[in-house]
């Protein structure tokens, strides 16, 4: 019987400050420094790509990451869909002052990629990115989306009331075994015993193979350092923002041990009215892209206010 290929995409985007003169001249300082990136991060990594035995390929990381003011990043502990290990070592990141994009250079085992592009955002809170896993086996073609977000010490503290009582949309993409992707709306409730909250996804939850029902997903809970966790499914930790506007997870499916999935809900602010001149600017765009048939692609380009591309980047 033919095997179907249905390709799971996301996409995400990064409001890209630009200059103008696109480099250097006039009075302004630039808008970004290398000093944008000196603190601790919350990585997120899903890779797709061919399945290796023994290997997070495809499979999802995770960690915190110090960087120092030259750009060397040290994670002294790496987290994967197949246990914990040690992170990448004297990885340097760069930065370009006018644009806010990243390069990774350096690093011995597991080395940093070259090919990886990374954005920081305005605010300086959260990088996004993508890159091929360098430290793949010889042949492989396995393809990363890394979201990266900055632990703000003023912001350390967190519970549940920090996620309770709020209505939320969530995007969902899947590699592995896995190739779809998912959003609906949502909704959390009130806290529980002081220390949880249950979640429901709302009706419709729209999938490529169609829409299906809600439902509750459990019990959430938060640790005093922003880390959610999920009861129905002990592989799902996530990272709560500073101002608690979205959360970023990585998890292995609870009914399926080779599918792997990254998570980003967003909280909405219901003092917050959104039009469509919101949308007006330059924005960075990465993606990857996954199918079960083994296909896989990752690329990133500026998209501007009008809709078009002023370029796009394959992998």
């Amino acid at each position: 019987m033919k095997r179907h290929c249905f390709p799971s995409v996301v996409v995400l985007f990064l409001l890209m400050t630009l200059s103008c003169g696109g480099g250097g001249g006039g009075s302004s300082p630039p808008p970004f420094s290398q000093a944008d990136l000196t603190g601790t991060w919350y990585v997120s990594i899903l890779q797709a790509g061919p399945t290796l035995a023994g290997s997070a390929e495809p499979g999802w990381m995770r960690g915190i990451a110090t960087m120092s003011s030259s750009g060397t990043i040290s994670v002294p502990i790496m987290e994967t869909n197949l246990g914990t290990g040690p992170g990448p070592v004297g990885v340097v990141w760069t930065i370009d002052p006018w644009t806010g994009v990243i390069s990774e250079s350096s690093g011995t085992f597991p080395a940093g990629n070259p090919d990886f592009h990374g954005k920081l955002s305005a605010n300086k809170q959260l990088v996004v990115g993508t890159a091929t896993n360098q430290n793949s086996v010889s042949g492989s073609e396995t393809v990363q989306l890394r979201i990266i977000q900055k632990i703000i010490p003023t912001f350390a503290t967190y519970t549940i009331s920090d996620i309770a009582n709020k209505t939320f949309m969530i995007h969902q993409i899947e590699s592995g075994d896995g190739s779809e992707w998912m959003y609906a709306e949502g909704s959390t409730g009130p806290v529980f015993s002081g220390v949880t909250t249950t979640g429901t996804l709302l009706s419709p939850i729209t999938k490529p193979s169609g829409t299906s029902g809600g439902g509750v997903i459990e019990a959430l809970s938060i640790s005093p350092s922003g880390i959610m966790s999920l009861s129905s499914n002990s592989s799902f930790q996530g990272m709560v923002s500073p101002r608690n506007t979205y959360m970023v997870a990585t998890e292995t499916s609870a009914v399926d041990s080779t599918v792997y999935r990254l998570t980003v809900i967003q909280f909405k602010n219901a003092a917050t009215s959104y039009s469509l001149s919101d949308l007006a600017g330059t924005w960075r765009n990465h993606s990857i892209q996954h199918t079960q048939c083994g296909g896989v692609a990752l690329q990133h380009g500026n998209n501007q206010r009008h809709g078009s591309w002023d370029h796009y980047r394959p992998a």
